[in-house]
C-alpha cells in the first residue's frame, strides 16, 4: 500500500484494475459461468468427495438459512478467501442488507434505487454461490473427522483460495485485473496433481475429459459447430440446440480454465486430428493452455493500457483476432460498425471519425461487462428521446435473451472460417508484395532466402485459375464478403422492413458469408497459409 500511495502513476492503476475487477465480475455472465466453472474445479480438487451441483446447492441453502455449519465455517475462518473477501474487505453485510425482511416497501425500492446499493447485491449474490461451495466442503470435511480449523482450511483450498500469494503478486494483481486468479489456478492444480495424482486426474477425466468427448461427438459433422470462433471452442462446451430441441441457437458451456484447457480441449483436438485431420490441432490445443495461464501475451499488461493498446494495434488479446477485419477497415473510420455496436459508439465515432468497434471495445476493457450494460442504457435513453434517428432493429434471437446470453454464442459472431481466411490473405499479400519488391531476379543473399521458402506459395497464387491467377480469385473473394457485409448493413439499417424480416435475411447473408469464405479458405488458400491460421 505505501508503495502505491507514493506515486500517483500507481494509484491510478490501481484505480482502474479495481473497476475493471467489478465491472467484469458483477454482470450476469459472471454470475451464471463463474459458478458452474467452481463446481467441476471443487469436483476435481476436493479432498473429501465433493459433488458437483448437488453440494453446491446445499451449501447455498446452509448460508442463506445461515445455519449451524454456515455459522461454524464463519467461526473456522472459511469465508475469508473468495474474490470479494480477499480484494474489498468482508461484504457480510452488504449480503445481509440484500436480503433483510424489515424494510417497508418504500424503503426497499429507494434501497434498490440506488445504483451503489444494486452493485452490493450483485456482489452478494456472487459471493453467495461462490461460498456455497466452500461450505459444503467444509461440512464434508467435518463429516471426515477434521475439526473445524482443518475444515475451514480444506473449504479455503477446494477451489482458488484469493488468499494465497506473496508481497509481489499482490502488487501485481493491483495492476492487472486477474494475474493472481491466474496465479493460483497453476499454483493450486500443480499442488493437487502433485500430492493427489491417481486421484486428480480420475475425477478430471470424469469431469471433463468424458463430457468434453461426449460433446465433441454430437458437434463433429455440424458447420454451425465447427465455424464457432476458436476461442469460444477452446472455452466452452458447446451443443447445437437445433440438433437437440429444434431451437435455433448454440449452448455454450463454460469449462474450467486451467483444467479445462489440459482435460477437456486437449480431447477435443486429439479427436479432431484424428477425425477432422486438422494439421493445426495441436497448435489450438498449446495455444488454450497458454490463453489460461500468466504465459499469455497480455498477462503483464497492467490493465490501465490494455485497452489502449488493443485499439492501437487492432488486436483482441482474449479473443486472438482483429478487432475490425479487412473489409471493416476499408470504411471510413465513423462507419467501423457490427450488429453489436452500441449506438452511443456509433453517435460518437461519426461526430469524431472514430471507429464505433473501438470505442465499444474501449468502453469494456475499462469497464468489463457493467460497461456493455451502461452501453445499452445510454442506447435506450438515446433511442427514447429520440437523440438519434434509429430504424427498427432486427427481432431477437433467443441467444439474446436476457440471462440466456450468457450461455450463447451471439448472432454477430463471424465464424472461424471468416478471420481464418483474412489471416491468410494478409500472409498471401505481404509475401506478394515482398515479391514485387524484390524483383524477378534473386541476387542478394537474402532474396535467394526469400526465394527459397516462399517459392512454392508465389508459384500457387501465380498460377491460372480460369483465365486469372489464383492470388486475383482470393481478392475477388474478399471484396465479395465485402459486398455482404454491406448488405448486411443496408437490412439493419433499412426502414420498411419487419423486424422479423430482418433477422431472417440477416441470417441468410450470415450463412452466405461464412459458406464463401470456408470454400475459399478450403479451395483458394495455398496448405501452408492454412496450416499458419487457426
Amino acid at each position: 500500500a505505501e508503495v502505491f500511495n507514493k506515486f500517483p502513476l500507481l494509484r491510478m492503476m490501481r484505480a482502474f484494475t479495481n473497476v475493471l475487477r467489478k465491472g467484469a465480475t458483477l454482470t450476469q455472465e459472471f454470475l451464471i459461468r463463474n459458478p458452474f466453472r467452481d463446481q467441476i474445479i471443487a469436483g476435481v480438487y476436493s479432498k473429501h468427495g465433493f459433488i458437483p451441483f448437488w453440494d453446491g446447492f446445499r451449501g447455498t441453502l446452509s448460508m442463506l438459512r445461515q445455519d449451524s455449519t454456515y455459522r461454524a465455517w464463519i467461526k473456522a475462518g472459511g469465508k475469508y478467501s473468495g474474490l470479494y473477501d480477499v480484494e474489498q474487505g468482508d461484504h457480510n453485510a452488504a449480503l445481509q442488507a440484500a436480503v433483510q425482511g424489515n424494510r417497508t416497501a418504500l424503503e426497499q425500492t429507494l434501497y434498490l434505487s440506488n445504483p451503489l446499493n444494486v452493485l452490493k447485491q450483485l456482489q452478494a449474490a456472487s459471493e453467495l454461490m461462490e461460498s456455497g461451495t466452500r461450505i459444503s466442503e467444509f461440512r464434508r470435511a467435518k463429516a471426515a473427522g477434521l475439526s473445524d480449523v482443518e475444515a475451514g482450511n480444506a473449504a479455503r483450498d477446494v477451489t482458488l483460495n484469493f488468499a494465497r500469494g506473496g508481497y509481489r503478486g499482490a502488487v501485481a494483481n493491483k495492476m492487472v485485473a486477474f494475474f493472481n486468479a491466474a496465479l493460483q489456478d497453476m499454483d493450486k492444480m500443480v499442488r493437487t496433481f502433485k500430492e493427489r495424482p491417481v486421484a486428480a486426474t480420475f475425477k478430471a477425466v470424469a469431469y471433463i475429459s468424458v463430457p468434453s468427448a461426449f460433446v465433441w461427438w454430437l458437434g463433429k459433422d455440424d458447420d454451425e459447430i465447427q465455424n464457432l470462433p476458436e476461442w469460444r471452442k477452446s472455452f466452452f462446451w458447446n451443443i447445437n440446440m437445433r440438433q437437440i430441441g429444434g431451437v435455433p441457437f448454440i449452448l455454450s458451456v463454460p469449462k474450467p480454465f486451467l483444467l479445462g484447457a489440459l482435460f477437456g480441449t486437449s480431447v477435443e483436438k486429439g479427436l479432431d486430428a484424428a477425425y477432422l485431420n486438422d494439421p493445426n490441432a495441436v497448435n489450438k490445443w498449446f495455444s488454450a493452455v497458454i490463453q489460461n495461464t500468466l504465459l499469455r501475451g497480455d498477462a503483464g499488461i497492467p490493465t490501465a493500457f490494455k485497452p489502449m493498446i488493443e485499439g492501437m494495434t487492432n488486436y483482441s488479446f482474449f479473443k486472438g483476432a482483429p478487432l475490425e477485419n479487412q473489409s471493416m477497415q476499408a470504411l471510413s473510420p465513423g462507419m467501423r460498425a457490427n450488429p453489436s455496436t452500441s449506438e452511443v459508439a456509433k453517435l460518437v465515432g461519426s461526430q469524431l471519425n472514430v471507429s464505433p468497434i473501438l470505442i465499444d471495445n474501449t468502453v469494456r476493457g475499462y469497464l468489463g461487462g457493467l460497461g456493455k450494460y451502461g452501453l445499452d442504457a445510454v442506447d435506450y435513453a438515446l433511442i427514447k428521446s429520440r437523440a438519434v434517428d434509429v430504424p427498427p432493429p432486427p427481432a431477437k434471437d433467443p441467444q439474446e435473451w436476457p440471462m440466456l446470453r450468457a450461455l450463447a454464442s451471439g448472432p454477430a459472431e463471424s465464424s472461424a472460417y471468416v478471420s481464418r481466411f483474412y489471416k491468410a490473405l494478409d500472409l498471401a499479400e505481404t509475401r506478394m508484395r515482398d515479391f514485387k519488391a524484390y524483383g524477378d531476379r534473386m541476387q542478394t543473399r537474402d532474396q535467394a532466402d526469400f526465394w527459397r521458402k516462399n517459392r512454392n506459395q508465389i508459384a500457387y497464387y501465380s498460377a491460372d485459375a480460369g483465365g486469372v491467377p489464383v492470388m486475383t480469385r482470393v481478392r475477388q473473394t474478399r471484396d465479395q464478403l465485402s459486398e455482404i457485409n454491406k448488405a448486411m448493413l443496408m437490412v439493419r439499417n433499412a426502414r420498411g422492413l419487419s423486424p422479423e424480416f430482418k433477422r431472417d435475411r440477416l441470417r441468410v447473408l450470415a450463412d452466405q458469408r461464412d459458406t464463401m469464405a470456408k470454400a475459399a479458405f478450403t479451395v483458394l488458400v495455398h496448405p501452408a497459409d492454412r496450416k499458419k491460421t487457426y
